[in-house]
């Protein structure tokens, strides 16, 4: 292999590789925690949500306004995007407080298809679609199936009361009828998985992929099986989904150079961040205050993450769809960093 060839190579596909051999490694030793983080109470599980959330999970949201700038629609197109992407946010915000059950529910969905087409990126067609079914419901499906009355308990500190009747409803024919379909699906794409890794016409990176995307099935749905539901989406929603989405963006920004990529994701991620964080605080403000500290972080963690899946979900689609467009630079210091191409 040529110099040229070597420094032209992307770091991506390595790093991808490694965060998932990372995250297999982790999935298979975290079970083993399951008596003393099942004895946590409440609060302290959504304190560490809120803290992962914040270094992880706010900032993978906090780059959508680069895919916009990345976009070339120009200031007017960025500004009528923006004003949409906040509008839509703030629907969700008073959705959540007018009707908490169907708020909730339309979360739920919408949450269940972004995680499974973010994780199911590499595939196509049929395969695709039942994975995405699968590997998408773990976080939704999985506690709901695995533990129903403390996840129905969830879901009625963030409707209200009120709602804890609707939500066992709908809990009854959920556990009647999609759960089964969920864990019948997620075995057999397991099977289809553990088959390719075991076939002998692919490649060995091709049979190591498909054997790290089992393995991190099966030791998804033992986390959200032994672990409390928070804790285990703790785990899946910041070091699996959210770290993965931050590698693509910093990747399509600057596909050779590592460390510019690091330093585009923490120039371009933190006032964004700090700014959610600010309005998050303002509208707690203006929320009840009889509220117990458990169900008040509750509410302020799962609606604000409703808040920005929905408008981050059709953004990351219609990017997708425009063919991944370079990234651009909205918090550059300088006319000429903003300008700066991206390595290449």
């Amino acid at each position: 292999m040529s110099a040229a060839a070597t420094i032209s190579k992307s770091w991506e596909p390595d790093f991808t590789q490694k965060h998932n051999r990372l995250i297999a490694i982790i999935l298979g030793l975290l079970p083993a925690l399951a008596p003393w983080i099942s004895s946590m109470g409440l609060l302290p599980q959504l304190v560490i949500l809120a803290g992962f959330v914040v270094l992880i999970g706010l900032p993978h949201g906090a780059l959508d306004i680069t895919l916009l700038r990345g976009a070339r629609i120009g200031p007017l197109g960025t500004a009528t995007a923006l004003i949409a992407y906040t509008i839509l946010a703030a629907l969700v915000v008073a959705g959540f407080s007018h009707f908490p059950t169907a708020g909730l529910f339309l979360f739920l969905v919408v949450a269940w298809i972004h995680f499974g087409l973010g994780d199911t990126e590499n595939l196509r067609g049929w395969h695709r679609a039942g994975e995405c079914f699968a590997r998408g419901g773990l976080s939704i499906a999985g506690p709901l199936t695995f533990h129903f009355e403390e996840t129905l308990d969830l879901f009625t500190r963030l409707g209200g009361p009120a709602s804890g009747v609707r939500w066992a409803a709908l809990g009854h024919y959920f556990t009647l009828f999609a759960s089964p379909v969920w864990l019948g699906m997620g075995l057999l794409m397991v099977a289809l998985r553990l088959r390719a890794a075991g076939s002998v016409s692919g490649s060995s990176a091709s049979r190591m992929t498909h054997f790290l995307a089992a393995w991190e099935m099966i030791f998804l749905a033992l986390l959200f099986w032994l672990w409390p539901p928070l804790a285990a989406f703790t785990i899946y929603f910041c070091l699996v989904h959210s770290v993965r989405h931050l590698i693509q963006l910093a990747s399509a920004r600057q596909p050779l150079a590592f460390r510019l990529a690091i330093r585009w994701l923490w120039r371009e991620s933190w006032p964004i961040t700090g700014l959610t964080l600010i309005l998050g605080a303002v509208v707690v403000w203006f929320w009840d205050g009889s509220s117990s500290p458990d169900t008040l972080l509750l509410r302020l963690v799962f609606v604000g993450l409703a808040a920005l899946t929905m408008p981050h979900m059709i953004l990351t689609f219609w990017w997708h769809h425009c063919g991944e467009p370079v990234p651009g630079d909205f918090c550059a210091r300088s006319k000429t960093a903003a300008a700066a191409p991206p390595s290449r």
